[in-house]
């Protein structure tokens, strides 16, 4: 949820590769790689968005994305993991709203198209 309680669904992408400097680390030191990368990106997600309203939710997308990447690389490294990206590929919010939000962006078409119509009358 965002500060102003908007309920979204975030995918994201992680790029990996395994150091071939640290082999040894990366085969024994964590048994499920993939679970560990999509749990820490899950803690930055759910401890980044509720800081923020939905609207800077959209528009912060990259910078999201770079937080994901600082803290996931900075996490796996140490396990013999390369974090080559992190993107945030999409932020959905939940359908009602985003009904509501194309109910207002359309009200708020017609008053503008009304409004261009009254000036061309004139």
């Amino acid at each position: 949820k965002t500060k102003d309680n908007a309920t979204l669904a975030i995918s994201t992408a992680v790029t990996y590769r395994v150091d071939k400097d640290m082999v040894k680390q990366a085969v024994f030191d964590i048994d499920d790689p993939e679970s560990q990368i999509r749990a820490t990106v899950d803690n930055v997600v759910r401890s980044t968005i509720p800081c923020m309203d939905l609207e800077a939710t959209f528009s912060s997308k990259a910078d999201l994305a770079n937080r994901i990447l600082s803290v996931v690389k900075s996490t796996m490294q140490p396990h013999g993991y390369m974090i080559v990206s992190a993107l945030v590929t999409d932020v959905s919010p939940e359908r009602e709203l985003l009904e509501a939000m194309n109910a207002q962006l359309a009200a708020r078409m017609h008053v503008e198209t009304a409004r261009e119509e009254g000036e061309a009358a004139k």
